[in-house]
């Protein structure tokens, strides 16, 4: 066969195979559901993009030695909400094992559950997980000693488990006009504090004794005659890819 008449071969074998029909059907399960803060009792804030990860198994896959007591083994993953919720609409029906993951909570809370998912189906979760750090008694207002400031009052708590420990790293107050999803990816420098807000020696040894401080914090540089999406951001040591735990949104208009 020449070289022509192998060219032209192969090109009907590929043609040919390209047209072969596709049997399987499409994903169409559909799982949605959210993650609960044990501390406040609400759907977790996380930053946005990437706060936190929903894992899946699925354990009904032929064809390989799937081992339900190894999470990892043949896991995939898809990113969660910055409100806490999570959906993904194209998932194969079978049975998978799903836990919340890479989020700024301890992992041993975040009970894995097992669930059967049917195509053209919804299956909705819930999962309670506890954060390595949250905030209370938060005030954000104008700083009446400066028209173009903030004074920020709020108290942060550390939660340490039996498994791990919280080990305070830094906090930061985020503040942007351009985005209500105001945190870590969306800033504006000009307006927000340093990237690493350290506690003073005092502050700390509070914190190391009671698991909670109470912090005070001044930030500048506020344009008139616009709105600001504001909160305050802190992490710890132990927090998986140093994500940030969040406050609720306050919004200023100057």
């Amino acid at each position: 066969m020449n070289m022509k008449k192998k060219i032209l071969f192969f090109s009907i074998v590929l043609l040919i195979s390209a047209c072969q029909i596709d049997n399987y059907d499409a994903p169409d399960a559909i799982l949605t559901g959210r993650v609960i803060d044990n501390v406040t009792g609400k759907q977790l804030l996380t930053e946005q993009p990437n706060g936190f990860q929903i894992r899946n198994k699925e354990l009904s896959w032929s064809g390989m030695d799937i081992q339900e007591d190894n999470p990892e083994q043949y896991a995939q993953y898809f990113w969660g909400k910055a409100d806490g919720s999570f959906r993904n609409a194209k998932m194969f029906a079978g049975t998978y094992q799903i836990t919340p993951s890479n989020g700024p909570f301890h992992l041993a809370d975040a009970a894995m559950q097992t669930v059967e998912l049917s195509p053209g189906k919804e299956t909705d979760l819930t999962f309670h997980v506890t954060p390595y750090i949250s905030f209370s008694d938060v005030s954000i207002e104008k700083d009446p000693s400066a028209s173009n400031g903030i004074v920020a009052t709020f108290t942060i708590r550390t939660h340490p488990t039996e498994g791990e420990p919280a080990t305070f790293k830094n906090y930061r107050i985020f503040a942007t006009n351009r985005t209500a999803l105001v945190g870590n990816n969306a800033y504006d420098e000009g307006v927000s504090s340093a990237i690493d807000e350290t506690l003073t020696a005092a502050q700390l040894a509070e914190l190391e004794a009671c698991n909670s401080v109470t912090i005070t914090k001044k930030t500048k540089g506020f344009v008139k005659e616009k709105k600001y999406a504001i909160r305050i951001g802190a992490r710890c040591k132990e927090t998986p890819k140093e994500r940030y735990n969040l406050s609720e949104v306050i919004f200023l208009d100057f």
